[in-house]
């Protein structure tokens, strides 16, 4: 989304934050202007109730999405090291001058793709960080299909090319999921049930009552950090909330590779 790479996710919650806190004053003022009788006001109360419950509705449906898109995220990373993992120590099955030569362009596969991560973060697509990905994949691909065995039986094949596979295939499935959100009408359905919720909060106070900065606040903030919480498990390369143990899992991979 546009406004989360320019300003941020933090940022974002601060204006919205903002937002609401705005809607509920001018929903006050405007609820003041027009204070009924306590018979007909009663007459709001149902009006309330729906938009309140369609925000509910909407808060648990994005939260819940959201959630189940960070933990795929999450498992997806330690598939691809298991995949990498399993196809490194296939190398084993070669003889040593394509093995060494096999490792090496491994441990720059894995780098390459520690930096396409920590491209990430901006939510722009790293175009050169996945070219030289692919680069490497074709790299390897080659020279496993020209290296030599140890036991000059096709033994190796059968157990290095179907990892290989694996390893390459974990990618575009990253990659796929990385950038999977929902629509952005979705969201924007998100924002202004939330704005208009705090507009008949605002108005449901002051066509009843003097105004309560601490119902008014408490709403805004409960409300401004749910959505918060939505986006940072929505993005997780741009806030706080993010993919950084599983991350780690790649790096103890390349640490725990052969070092020549």
């Amino acid at each position: 989304m546009f406004i989360i790479n320019t300003i941020g996710i933090v940022g974002f919650a601060l204006v919205f934050l903002f937002g609401i806190i705005l809607c509920m004053e001018l929903g006050v003022r405007w609820g003041a202007r027009q204070r009924l009788p306590e018979t007909e006001a009663r007459g709001f109360g149902p009006l309330e109730a729906g938009v309140f419950s369609l925000l509910a509705l909407l808060v648990a449906f994005t939260f819940g999405d959201a959630m189940t898109r960070w933990e795929m995220r999450r498992q997806l990373m330690v598939q691809e090291v298991n995949a990498i993992g399993t196809a490194y120590l296939r190398l084993d099955l070669l003889q040593e001058d394509d093995r060494r030569k096999l490792q090496q362009q491994f441990k720059q596969y894995v780098d390459a793709r520690l930096d396409l991560y920590a491209a990430l973060h901006d939510q722009s697509t790293p175009i050169a960080e996945q070219d030289r990905v692919k680069e490497l994949q074709d790299s390897i691909w080659s020279a496993a299909g020209t290296a030599r065995h140890l036991d000059q039986t096709a033994t190796a094949d059968l157990l290095l090319v179907p990892a290989l596979n694996q390893m390459f295939d974990i990618t575009t499935t990253r990659e796929a999921v990385t950038w999977a959100h929902p629509p952005a009408i979705i969201y924007l359905l998100l924002f202004v049930v939330a704005l208009v919720s705090s507009l008949i909060a605002g108005y449901g106070i002051g066509m009843h009552a003097r105004r309560s900065i601490v119902h008014m606040v408490s709403f805004a903030l409960v409300t401004a950090f749910s959505i918060w919480v939505i986006m940072e498990l929505e993005f997780p390369r741009s806030g706080f909330i993010r993919l950084d143990p599983a991350d780690q899992l790649l790096h103890e991979l390349r640490d725990g590779m052969d070092p020549w």
